[in-house]
């Protein structure tokens, strides 16, 4: 199955300006997270990381940052950093929407998707939480994460 031409566009133009830098970070979060776990959360409050107990070894610095739409065809994209990190135990993304990042596609169409190379992919375990406006989803990776209609 292939996306829909404007899913695509969407994708392309989300990576091309994660990875060409074309779009200025504005100002992201950080929290230390152990052993025990922890929760960060963006510095627009739209992007909380759920980090549980055993997932990291060691004391990380963990950061959100906030990447604004480089052309209005993009939805808006987070990085968590230190990137690449792998986790040994699923964490809990969740992204709240907006009302321009719905678009044309049903809320409960929509899913967090995650840069992993040149492809952007589903996370797991997708839930939709109307009261929240929010969508939610499971990561072992740390890196670029962006919201779209799934196929």
């Amino acid at each position: 199955d292939t996306m829909p031409t404007t899913q695509s566009l969407l994708f392309i133009l989300v990576s091309t300006a994660v990875l060409t830098g074309a779009c200025e970070a504005e100002t992201g979060d950080t929290a230390t997270i152990g052993p025990e776990g922890g929760v960060i959360t963006s510095a627009d409050d739209r992007l909380t990381l759920e980090i549980p107990a055993g997932a990291v070894e060691d004391t990380l610095d963990v950061s959100i940052t906030s990447r604004p739409d480089c052309d209005p065809g993009a939805f808006h994209c987070y990085e968590i950093d230190p990137s690449p990190t792998m986790l040994a135990v699923p964490a809990r993304v969740t992204y709240r929407l907006v009302p321009d990042e719905m678009r044309d596609a049903p809320f409960e169409d929509l899913a967090i998707h995650e840069r992993m190379g040149d492809s952007w992919l589903p996370l797991s375990n997708r839930e939709i939480d109307g009261d929240e406006v929010a969508v939610i989803g499971t990561t072992v990776f740390f890196g670029a994460y962006a919201i779209a209609a799934v196929n």
